[in-house]
């Protein structure tokens, strides 16, 4: 089994340990569904390319509206930019560049079953009856049908691809459904850390499912889970709000013209979207929050969850550099692939040192090219000044980096950002008391700057819980509250802008 960083196991919520490779594949998924009993082959279509109903490969599927499919979900045909951000989104010195027309991005490339096609509400908690999670949901209660979709985006101004999986209530007819676009959290920076690429990253999509969710899960810029790779040496643009923003959006867009084709499938109701995600997922929600009203006006969210986010990137950014800690590789490696991204003419040296035996600054673009493992980064790491150099530090500590590392940081920080906020949508931020990673009493800051810039925040903390697990556990609450926002319920203002204090967080509230 590859290892994953610690990001990647919060995403995966629940059924993870036993689809991850530690002991099930997909004979097992099918032999655990029948031992209960349900009469449906959990694992059907597995990897064969066989046609089925509404299974087959598809290429450059038609869009919603062309006689297709039932037609229903967000036309993109005819949508347009509704604010001038289109037109110069760049910031913090990157050449200018304009986005695309909304009618060239957001195209269906390929749509297939993936390996696991379908999953029955046996099989999923079967499969966290083995991962000794305690006892399932009680919302676990439609049969799952799992797609691969690889799709066209945009990289500042430019046409590219990406990939991401659907997961789809199978049972719900053809009527239109709740979505969901759930972000994942850390998995690495290349494309063998896709999500999509494994079992683990279509379970965390397929138990949303199973709530009666459409679920589009996209693997973000730099992971192509299929398909031709990503340009070699290319870096996931990690924790960089617009290119993971934009990606996800039209990963969204590209699933309701693959739904609208299908004939025996739910469509995607674009007036019930939420936004979701854990920990590099929650930063990804609170960014295409802010993104989605610019980028892709006609797909309106009515909530967003963010679990366990890191909303200040530079207050984190200066706890991983100041002393050694798991968070230390982590911002490195943002601090690495924010240097890609913008094709800094700043040398890597401003941020690392460049001494044996690591020399960190020449290696860390290219260890982060190849593989998905933080540990690797920091191997043999013993002393924080083997990796950062500390007059970057010192600068951190004092709050102004150099440039153009401050503004790196401030453009993609959800509190800093001067992206326009246009949209004033309801947010639940959760958190974890005993999360090491994302520390609460930094985000505490931060979620108090954000409640002063006007938004609709409400919080939630679990008690006696780390970073992992105050992701998983709030699931189920979390999913109601974001019913009630569907049903149009405002927050109560008893809670609203108020940080919650710590409290037992359960699957079964």
């Amino acid at each position: 089994m590859r290892r994953r960083v610690a990001g990647r196991a919060a995403a995966t919520w629940v059924v993870l340990a036993a689809l991850s490779g530690c002991g099930a594949d997909p004979a097992q998924v099918a032999g655990a569904d029948a031992s209960l009993g349900d009469g449906t082959d959990a694992a059907a279509g597995q990897g064969d390319g066989a046609a089925q109903p509404d299974g087959a490969r598809h290429d450059d599927v038609a869009p919603a509206g062309d006689g297709a499919g039932h037609g229903d979900g967000a036309d993109t045909s005819s949508a347009t930019y509704t604010t001038a951000l289109h037109k110069a989104p760049a910031r913090c010195g990157l050449p200018a560049y304009s986005w695309l027309p909304i009618a060239q991005v957001g195209a269906v490339r390929t749509w297939e079953p993936h390996d696991v096609a379908q999953l029955t509400p046996g099989a999923l908690k079967a499969l966290l009856a083995q991962a000794n999670l305690g006892d399932p949901p009680k919302g676990i209660t439609h049969a799952v049908r799992n797609f691969r979709l690889r799709y066209t985006t945009q990289d500042k101004g430019q046409l590219v691809e990406a990939t991401a999986v659907v997961s789809v209530p199978s049972d719900m007819g053809t009527q239109p459904a709740p979505v969901l676009l759930w972000l994942h959290g850390t998995s690495g920076w290349m494309d063998d850390c896709a999500p999509s690429k494994d079992l683990l990253g279509m379970g965390q999509a397929a138990l949303l499912a199973s709530f009666g969710y459409i679920t589009v899960a996209p693997d973000f810029l730099g992971m192509r889970g299929f398909g031709d790779p990503s340009p070699k040496g290319e870096i996931h643009p990690y924790l960089i709000g617009e290119a993971t923003a934009v990606a996800s959006l039209d990963a969204l867009r590209a699933a309701a013209k693959a739904l609208a084709a299908a004939n025996d499938l739910p469509a995607p109701d674009p007036t019930r979207l939420a936004l979701i995600g854990p920990s590099q997922g929650g930063h990804a929600t609170l960014m295409t929050d802010r993104y989605q009203p610019h980028y892709a006006p006609e797909w309106p969210h009515k909530a967003a969850v963010a679990l366990v986010p890191p909303a200040d990137i530079l207050q984190i950014a200066t706890g991983a550099a100041t002393s050694l800690n798991g968070r230390s590789a982590l911002l490195a490696a943002m601090w690495a692939s924010m240097h890609q991204w913008y094709a800094s003419k700043a040398p890597l040296t401003d941020v690392f040192v460049d001494q044996p035996p690591l020399h960190f600054a020449s290696k860390v673009q290219t260890w982060l090219s190849e593989t998905c493992d933080v540990p690797d980064l920091a191997k043999g790491v013993t002393q924080i000044h083997q990796l950062y150099n500390p007059d970057f530090t010192s600068a951190l500590a004092a709050g102004q980096a150099p440039q153009p590392w401050q503004c790196y940081g401030a453009e993609n920080s959800p509190v800093d950002t001067t992206v326009p906020r246009v949209r004033d949508v309801p947010i639940l931020m959760t958190y974890a008391s005993q999360d090491d990673l994302v520390i609460p009493e930094v985000e505490k800051l931060a979620f108090a700057k954000l409640c002063k810039q006007g938004y609709q925040l409400q919080s939630r903390q679990c008690a006696d819980v780390g970073h992992v697990n105050g992701a998983v556990q709030v699931i189920p609450e979390a999913l109601a509250w974001v019913e009630a926002r569907f049903a149009g319920q405002p927050l109560a203002k008893a809670k609203a802008c108020v940080w919650q204090p710590a409290a037992a967080c359960s699957l079964n509230p």
